[in-house]
């Protein structure tokens, strides 16, 4: 299915190549590439699809965090209500992808500059460094009145450890992966601006390729997954394909694309399904993972489809709160787990509709009201 996505990709290049003309950007040696029609993007302006995609980005994270409730607490992996969680878990599984995605189609915009790599690299800084620190304090102390009030005492090894693990919290993981991606983005824009297409797709694709392998390496045989500073590395292929499907005009009719989303998402459910019989849970997990064979294709059908929907007025004037929404969701998530609504001891069909809505609600309002208080704006 990815490979069907190339190729399209593929043919609308047979015969073009990148005709370069050198200009001069502030602190960087960079080239203009004539894009065949089949690249070109329309109005810089129209971002508005960009704006929809966060927000259903973010509200795919929340659906997954809640629905993996279900698949971890209910042990019958052949029961009813395992099959609703594992279900919906699969369908989101595309929200991260989708999210660097959106990065790459910002920061690969060949049409606009940008700037000095100081320049950049003090931008990033300013709107990274906030969040990170924040929130990493915020889900140190978060935890460790958990562990406080479970077993009396603070195991403060075991913060430290999370910290230079970059997992100050399960989902804070994304802001220490986004480190490195921001440190390598200038260059990777001033690779694919001396790249042709074809090399582009080839380096794309290569990524890809190094990803998936990666992590089937991961799961099959337990490999470590290094040092926060290098999990920026197989996303760079999804970094690279946001840019370069942002600039393409598809040539798949969008009932194949909806095909490849609904085929992609049955098969990570039934995969993760058959090997967690099988073997056991963790091991039906390979199908979650980012870079797995299913999610892959997955990832770039539901990007495809957001770039090409109608926007709705909701959801694009709350973008802005959906980076907020991913960082606090957790504290509402684990809050209304311990007051007893655990979606897994409930029907399914109903509890994670309904607490993904109070999640979500309760999210909202919370970054709303952060963003009214000047000092704590920056950190969502």
């Amino acid at each position: 299915m990815t490979t069907a996505l190339l190729k399209e990709l593929g043919e609308a290049t047979q015969g073009v190549r990148g005709e370069r003309s050198p200009v001069a950007s502030p602190g960087i040696v960079s080239s203009t590439t004539t894009l065949p029609p089949a690249w070109r993007s329309g109005p810089s302006g129209d971002v508005l699809w960009i704006d929809q995609a966060r927000s259903v980005a973010a509200l795919g994270v929340v659906i997954l965090h809640v629905s993996a409730g279900v698949v971890w607490g209910v042990s019958d992996f052949t029961s009813f209500a395992w099959w609703v969680g594992n279900i919906l878990d699969a369908a989101v599984r595309w929200c991260v992808p989708v999210f660097v995605m959106i990065t790459g189609t910002l920061l690969l915009d060949f049409e606009q500059p940008m700037g000095s790599f100081s320049t950049f690299y003090f931008r990033r800084a300013a709107r990274l460094c906030w969040p990170l620190f924040f929130w990493s304090a915020l889900y140190l102390i978060w935890n460790g009145a958990r562990d406080y009030l479970k077993s009396g005492h603070v195991n403060v090894d075991t913060l430290v450890g999370m910290l230079l693990a970059g997992q100050p919290h399960y989902h804070l993981w994304y802001l220490y992966m986004l480190l490195g991606l921001y440190f390598s983005a200038p260059f990777v824009r001033v690779l694919l601006q001396h790249l042709d297409v074809e090399q582009t797709l080839a380096l794309c694709f290569s990524v890809f390729v190094f990803a998936f392998a990666s992590a089937l390496h991961h799961h099959v045989a337990g490999a470590a997954k290094g040092p926060f500073i290098l999990w920026f590395l197989p996303y760079l292929s999804y970094f690279m394909a946001g840019g370069i499907l942002r600039r393409w005009k598809s040539s798949i009719d969008t009932r194949r694309i909806v095909i490849i989303l609904i085929s992609s998402v049955a098969l990570t459910a039934i995969g993760c399904h058959v090997v967690a019989v099988r073997r056991d849970l963790p091991s039906g997990l390979y199908f979650y993972d980012y870079f797995s064979v299913t999610v892959i294709p997955m990832a770039l059908a539901v990007f495809l489809l957001l770039r090409n929907a109608p926007a709705m007025r909701i959801l694009v004037e709350l973008a802005p709160l959906s980076l907020g929404v991913y960082l606090v969701h957790p504290l509402f998530l684990e809050c209304i787990s311990r007051l007893g609504f655990e979606e897994w001891r409930f029907n399914p069909v109903w509890a994670i509709p309904i607490k993904v809505l109070l999640i979500l609600l309760l999210s909202l309002s919370a970054v709303w009201a952060i963003r009214r208080i000047p000092v704590l704006r920056r950190v969502v």
